[in-house]
């Protein structure tokens, strides 16, 4: 009885979703959801560290952080890889999220963001792989 009661008032996204990033401007990018990921990723077309603060470059607008982080990921190939991550808040359909996003290079890949099972776990969402842009505020009923 509880676990029914779970999959009816559970959250779900599709396979792919529509997410904006508020704090760096971005209104809309399209995101791949993948449970095979852990952590969350942006792409960023530059990156380097300057008197102890973070400059990135997303389509040649260059954000600052002072609080940022170094960690260490498994990319999709398995190899360690030093990235830099920051905390910032996505706004998921109606909803915002707080959230650490780490920044690389994602040129080669389909989608500039990826959303990675620690999100999914921790905002308790379930994928809808038949579906897309379950979340996408510009859709219309």
């Amino acid at each position: 009885m509880f676990i029914l009661l779970d999959i009816i008032f559970m959250k779900y996204v599709g396979r792919t979703e529509k997410v904006s990033i508020p704090d760096l401007g971005i209104e809309t990018t399209d995101a791949k959801v993948d449970t095979g990921a852990y952590g969350n990723a942006l792409h960023v077309d530059e990156i380097f560290i300057k008197e102890e603060k973070l400059f990135f470059k997303i389509d040649n607008k260059e954000y600052i952080y002072e609080k940022y982080k170094t960690i260490v990921v498994r990319n999709s190939f398995g190899k360690k890889q030093k990235r830099f991550s920051i905390i910032t808040k996505i706004l998921l359909g109606e909803k915002t999220y707080k959230v650490n996003i780490s920044l690389t290079n994602r040129k080669k890949m389909k989608y500039p963001m990826l959303i990675g099972r620690r999100f999914l776990r921790k905002f308790e969402y379930m994928v809808n792989v038949r579906k897309k842009d379950i979340n996408d505020r510009a859709k219309t009923v």
